[in-house]
């Protein structure tokens, strides 16, 4: 695999854990702001960069992918496969 496709790959899990951290904080300090502002932030960021990766290297997940010619999901390397 190459190494921008795992660079972008590590990039938007290391988001997604920051996202669910910062939901869990806001589940218990919701009346603090900066975190919210955080989560904007972090979430925007993780959508540009899962719009990249599937732009360059397909869908990142099976759930809601659109195709009219064919099944692709198939055609990427398996999670395990990497």
């Amino acid at each position: 695999m190459d190494r921008k496709r795992m660079e972008l790959l590590l990039q938007i899990q290391e988001l997604e854990f920051v996202a669910v951290e910062l939901t869990l904080f806001m589940d218990t300090h919701p009346e603090q702001r900066q975190p919210l502002a955080d989560y904007n932030q972090v979430t925007e960021r993780l959508q540009s960069l899962k719009q990249e990766y599937e732009k360059l290297y397909g869908p990142l997940m099976v759930f809601g992918e659109r195709t009219t010619d064919r099944w692709s999901w198939i055609d990427e390397p398996w999670p395990w496969e990497m």
